[in-house]
């Protein structure tokens, strides 16, 4: 049983207060907790339920009225006085507010308010000399006021833990009702809740990419930046059903608010960017410098024109081209061109080359640099996490579902983000002892996991951004989820099992004449992707350009959904990823 000896304290003070019927519900309350914490006894010899605080709290979960029964047990030294009972009733007994530790000091000793304060924050700075010196003045002025020394004595010790981190009462009722409405809004307004903690925390990448783990498990699509759709902040775009978070511009690094709002501004003035030679001969490289669109370029901002390195690789050109149209400009040197009816003018047409495609690894690094979190798909890995088998852990609702089994030790398989090297002081040994902390991706979020092998020295597997096996357990303390691993191997498929990569993988090809994002069947065709649930990766084939759709992938479904809504826009077929062989 729990520290008996404890419980028993608790039942005499009860005794005073209660009935036959509320100290059942005390026993029963105890018994409760006692059975509750059972497991988590047996590696500790520290007992859990010590206070009447800890016993009278878990009646909540008996769903107890708590007012008779904590007033008969908590502080009963106070509750004795007539002067203090009214301040504290509001709280069931118990001490909460600053304002009734100053009450008390005024209405039992005398104190000033000013004298009052002084006390509470030499009480938070744990100054001994003055405590010691406040407590014999607090007990002296309660005894000229009628109060016995015990008693004054009592409530100085009770109060003098407690006055170091209450909060006042406005304070208090000011954090309890933002915390009422922002609990509110979270749990009703996700999608608006989310965009707009993204837009408070904009550069705090950490934070972003917790926000961002946090709408993938919530089935909200956050979108890479796009030069033609992003606004400055984070945007929330698309109706009820479709909506979906942009990325915001100024939260790139290296792009900063002024090049962010002149592109957004030139963006408005014109439309939209037809093309990406419209981009550079409108953009004012003054403000959004080469490095500025070199970021832009890695994130995924131009994906829709092209390969991101492909579009590096002519950088220069583009430039140079931005650079001729601004000089042109400041020299008012307008082209007769300009006035010419658009299908007659003369335009910069810059050609990439084809042969160069970004690496998946190479964008998810980018992407991870500059923005704190991956938004693209590393599509050729996830294929091989979901043919690993059963016997891996890939997904963080696989976690969740065996954290009742404390302990179990299990195979986590997923993309290796970050890992650093830690120190601690061990409390036995007061010797400096090391830990690694990793964020590992999986198939529908990021996990954190903790080493504490002292042995541990595969480090370097996290610098090649391939496939990881971790080793690992999992523990759930007072329901607090932690992962561990002991060690970490990369991960080799068996290419004689369903492990290796099936040439049969299916895919949606989308085929289409001209691509107008502000198209309304465009948009449609968006909205009913991201509608569409499954594993099928989704390309768009323009003229003779095959373009990945980052973020995406649908159910077989979808393709009869498009044929039936969308048949003058736009032709699909399902068909194999690995050699484009039509196979419906």
């Amino acid at each position: 049983m729990t520290n008996k000896h404890g419980f028993e304290e608790v039942l005499n003070k009860a005794n005073l207060y209660l009935d036959e019927e509320a100290l059942g519900v005390l026993k029963q309350a105890y018994e409760f907790a006692d059975k509750a914490h059972e497991g988590q006894r047996r590696q500790s010899k520290k007992p859990y339920i010590t206070h009447p605080i800890a016993v009278a709290s878990i009646l909540c979960e008996l769903e107890q009225e708590l007012d008779t029964i904590i007033a008969g047990i908590l502080h009963d030294t106070v509750e004795d006085t007539d002067v203090t009972s009214k301040q504290i009733e509001e709280t069931y007994g118990v001490i909460v507010y600053q304002d009734q530790v100053l009450y008390i000091f005024r209405e039992m000793a005398g104190y000033s308010l000013g004298e009052a304060d002084i006390v509470r924050k030499s009480m938070g700075k744990k100054i001994s000399e003055i405590m010691i010196a406040e407590k014999n003045k607090f007990i002296s002025r309660c005894i000229s006021n009628g109060y016995e020394e015990n008693l004054a004595s009592e409530v100085f010790n009770l109060i003098e833990p407690f006055a170091g981190y209450a909060f006042n009462k406005a304070h208090s009722v000011s954090y309890a009702l933002i915390s009422y409405i922002t609990a509110y809004l979270k749990a009703n307004f996700l999608e608006e809740f989310l965009t707009t903690s993204m837009n408070l925390r904009m550069h705090d990448s950490e934070a972003i990419n917790k926000f961002v783990q946090e709408a993938k498990l919530n089935d909200i699509v956050v979108s890479p930046p796009d030069i033609n759709t992003s606004f400055t902040k984070f945007s929330l775009l698309g109706v009820n059903g479709t909506k979906h978070i942009s990325f915001g511009l100024n939260a790139i690094k290296n792009v900063g608010t002024n090049a962010s709002e002149s592109i957004v501004s030139l963006r408005k003035s014109i439309n939209k960017f037809d093309s990406i030679e419209d981009i550079f001969e409108n953009i004012d490289t003054s403000v959004a410098t080469t490095k500025t669109i070199e970021s832009l370029v890695k994130v995924g901002a131009f994906d829709k024109y092209g390969d991101r390195l492909a579009i590096l690789d002519k950088l220069e050109d583009l430039i140079a081209v931005s650079s001729s149209m601004m000089k042109a400009k400041k020299l008012n040197q307008a082209s007769m061109f300009e006035y010419l009816p658009a299908d007659q003018k003369i335009s910069t047409e810059i050609k990439f080359n084809k042969n160069i495609n970004t690496d998946p690894s190479e964008k998810q690094i980018w992407e991870k640099e500059l923005l704190g979190v991956k938004l693209s798909t590393n599509f050729e890995n996830e294929k091989i996490i979901m043919q690993a088998g059963e016997s891996y852990i890939t997904t963080h609702e696989q976690i969740n579902n065996i954290v009742s089994s404390s302990n179990k030790n299990i195979k986590i398989l997923g993309q290796p983000i970050s890992i650093e090297k830690l120190s601690y002081i061990d409390k036995r040994t007061n010797k400096e002892k090391y830990y690694f902390k990793s964020r590992i991706d999986l198939l529908d979020s990021e996990i954190e996991t903790v080493c504490f092998n002292q042995n541990f020295n595969n480090i370097k597997l996290w610098d090649d951004h391939k496939l990881l096996v971790l080793d690992a357990y999992v523990r759930n303390r007072n329901n607090q989820m932690s992962i561990y691993f002991n060690d970490a191997n990369m991960f080799e498929p068996n290419q004689n099992s369903n492990n290796n990569i099936s040439r049969s993988t299916k895919s949606l090809l989308i085929e289409i004449d001209n691509i107008n994002t502000n198209d309304s069947d465009f948009k449609n065709l968006v909205n009913l992707l991201n509608q569409s649930k499954g594993e099928m990766p989704v390309y768009i084939k323009m003229d003779d350009e095959i373009i990945e759709y980052n973020n995406l992938q649908v159910g077989t479904d979808v393709k009869n959904i498009i044929d039936t809504n969308l048949a003058n826009f736009c032709r699909t077929k399902i068909i194999n990823e690995d050699i484009f062989q039509i196979i419906n």
